[in-house]
């Protein structure tokens, strides 16, 4: 229209659009007039306006599988994580506790990347020495994921996954030979 002044009237269910509040799981339908000084209009343009549900994210601890781990102080072990949501893994963050204390944010998860449509795979490995874990006997771990859904809109969402708690021992066995009697007597099991 030229760079001269412009009227336009935005409106969404034959409503005012500043007007118009949406609801979940409903479809709407817009329009936009624009008429210039002189009368002159452009081609009214429309469409749909679908509200969605945006559901928070999950987040769950594939390995260690045992939930419950006995190690020494010491030791080290493997985290790997699956997080899932409907928009998007902005990020995963390993926390700690020590006994029955407050979480704390350790760091984010070292390696997080897509794997599906909404499926996201993390790995990580948690050294126990680098913790300053005196006077604690246990120490817990979980991850917090939280989704893209921005903040001007009530976001993020962000989900934690359950715990892996590590009983301290100063004469455990590695995570690794634990494992492999594990797979050991699941295996006798089997046979």
């Amino acid at each position: 229209l030229g760079g001269r002044a412009v009227r336009a009237s935005l409106l969404v269910d034959g409503r005012p659009a500043d007007v118009h509040e949406m609801v979940s799981n409903r479809v709407s339908s817009w329009t936009l007039d624009l008429v210039g000084e002189e009368g002159f209009a452009a081609p009214r343009r429309g469409g749909e306006l679908r509200s969605f549900i945006d559901t928070p994210p999950t987040v769950v601890v594939e390995r260690p599988a045992a939930k419950s781990l006995r190690l020494a102080p010491h030791a080290k072990f493997p985290l790997e994580i699956s997080a899932s949501d409907d928009l998007g893994v902005a990020g995963a963050v390993l926390r700690c506790r020590m006994d029955a204390g407050e979480w704390s944010e350790l760091r984010p998860v070292a390696s997080l990347v897509k794997s599906g449509a909404s499926l996201w795979k993390g790995a990580d490995e948690i050294d126990l020495s680098t913790l300053d874990l005196s006077g604690a006997r246990s120490v817990a771990f979980d991850v917090v994921a939280k989704d893209t859904f921005s903040a001007e809109r009530g976001g993020p969402h962000a989900a934690t996954s359950m715990p892996v708690v590590v009983q301290l021992e100063m004469n455990a066995a590695s995570h690794g030979m634990q494992s492999l009697s594990e797979e050991a007597s699941a295996a006798r099991r089997l046979l």
